[in-house]
């Protein structure tokens, strides 16, 4: 504690320019990092937005798309057919049955001599299976003896025929539409219909639905569908201007790293802590490797601008481009620190500027090896740069 407070006033001085510098230089540094400019070519584009532009793949790419997936594996499922459990066998005797009890009840009801007619037609419309009308109930109390053992001995077996076929819930009215064309032909016209309409009423659906073996039949169906791979060529058109943006355009958009993000505190921290290691790592080897510099407010002025000057140029330079990001001249930023102040400082900065754009390029590995290497390369055969052709050999060192 009594050396920190023995510190001479020309050291606070000095202590609070380079706090200075360095604070303001860190601040750029996060701003830039942590700002999404429209040179990056990265977009806000959501489901349902309109394009503004033709937005184009920068690079090659394949990759699993889960939206592709997801509906293949939709489709796989809606391909499956609707499971029934049949049971033709057992619905179709229970009905057969049936009718011959209601038909054996009506029987006795127009036997009956001590009824009078409403009552009859009460009776007969009390029968739940039918649910006669009382005109209905009327025309078979009406029947001939003859004309109704004819109803008696057809419609068992028109409910039989018709019960033969599979009937689902969704099929009733169609198999009662169908019973005219199982009626025998001869009968009068006044049969027929009463026997079509006994009939009609004890189909039954003879094929019920399983909803539990549909769905697992759907899940394996599902299952079975693999992952969804999805390309772009370098080049090849993602969305065009004046498109409506769909989940797969946007699926591409995050899959090529083109889809920019909101400005947050997430996005914020994660350029602070890049921020922390850069200038930890540079004030740390430069207080390690030559610490007279920040004692130099010249040399520090002069690195200060270098050092901002090629933040900004990184910044707009180092986008997603071809070419354009090779243009970045960070061999003439090492030779000219070479020059101006100490090789050794300028082999810190070409490391602390080989982290910024290595975060800049997105781990683009051969973006960091081609602008890493050649300013070493210029600022190594540089050297202390006594005569003029240490600049010519220099500038033939960056150019191979």
């Amino acid at each position: 504690m009594a050396a920190f407070f023995a510190i001479r006033p020309s050291q606070w001085v000095n202590n609070a320019i380079v706090l200075s510098i360095v604070g303001a230089i860190s601040i750029l540094m996060t701003a830039l990092f942590a700002w999404q400019t429209p040179g990056n070519r990265q977009f806000q584009l959501d489901v349902g937005q309109v394009a503004p532009y033709d937005i184009v793949a920068p690079a090659p790419i394949v990759y699993e798309s889960a939206i592709l997936t997801e509906k293949a594996r939709e489709r796989a499922a809606q391909s499956v057919a609707d499971q029934f459990d049949s049971s033709e066998g057992r619905v179709r005797r229970q009905q057969k049955n049936r009718a011959r009890e209601i038909l054996d009840f009506i029987s006795i009801v127009r036997r009956d001599p001590y009824l009078s007619a409403e009552l009859q037609t009460d009776y007969l419309r009390a029968i739940d299976d039918l649910k006669l009308t009382a005109e209905e109930a009327f025309q078979i109390q009406e029947l001939a003896e003859e004309e109704w053992a004819a109803v008696v001995n057809e419609t068992p077996g028109a409910l039989d025929r018709i019960m033969a076929e599979e009937i689902r819930e969704n099929t009733v009215a169609s198999a009662r539409r169908r019973l005219t064309s199982l009626i025998d032909t001869d009968l009068s016209e006044e049969v027929s219909t009463i026997t079509i309409r006994l009939a009609g009423a004890l189909i039954r659906p003879n094929s019920i639905y399983n909803p539990t073996r549909t769905e697992e039949m759907k899940e394996a169906a599902r299952n079975a569908v693999p992952a969804q791979l999805h390309s772009f060529a370098r080049g090849e058109t993602i969305i065009r201007a004046g498109d409506v943006a769909t989940a797969e355009d946007v699926e591409a958009l995050t899959q090529l790293g083109l889809l920019q993000s909101d400005w947050d505190w997430w996005h914020v921290l994660r350029a602070s802590v890049m921020t922390i290691l850069v200038i930890t790592t540079a004030i740390g080897s430069i207080y390690r490797l030559r610490p007279s510099t920040l004692l130099n407010h010249q040399e520090l002025a002069a690195m200060a601008a270098i050092v901002v000057l090629w933040l900004l140029a990184a910044k707009f330079m180092i986008i997603i481009h071809d070419w354009v990001p090779y243009l970045y001249p960070l061999a003439a930023m090492s030779m000219l620190v070479t020059v101006l102040i100490d090789l050794r400082i300028a082999v810190i900065l070409i490391i602390a500027f080989s982290l910024t754009v290595n975060y800049l390029s997105n781990n683009n590995i051969l973006m960091v090896s081609y602008a890493t290497l050649g300013a070493l390369a210029g600022a190594l055969i540089l050297g202390r740069a006594e005569r003029l052709s240490s600049f010519l050999w220099a500038g033939l060192g960056v150019a191979l």
